[in-house]
């Protein structure tokens, strides 16, 4: 592994983990039955990290993870405040607003890892 693709598999394992503790930690996610869209909150943890941290482009982010353009822009485009309001009403999260619960993860990453 290139020493840049092991600095983004730290940071997106980083960001999955601390997208897993927003929603209550593995156990909560276990007692609601809600692991079937975790492989789309892998998915949008790593575009918001390609995009936010190594700055890369929505064609380059489709081409490295083979997604489509419109899955990436997507993610990209998705609200946290949505997201905000499912945790407050219950764990109710679908695979359409994984990207803003990444997004609020990787807000806590970067704060705490000093990446401002």
């Amino acid at each position: 592994i290139k020493p840049v693709e092991e600095d983004v598999e730290k940071l997106v394992l980083k960001t999955f983990t601390e997208s897993i503790n927003l929603l209550g930690g593995p156990k909560n996610l276990i007692k609601h039955k809600h692991l079937t869209w975790l492989p789309s909150l892998m998915e949008a943890c790593y575009v918001i990290v390609l995009r936010e941290r190594f700055l890369k482009t929505v064609e380059e982010i489709a081409k490295e993870l083979g997604l489509s353009v419109q899955t990436v822009r997507n993610i990209l485009q998705s609200k946290e405040e949505l997201i905000v309001k499912k945790l407050r009403e219950g764990l109710q999260v679908k695979e359409h607003v994984a990207g803003g619960l990444a997004k609020l993860a990787w807000k806590r990453v970067k704060h705490e890892s000093n990446l401002c």
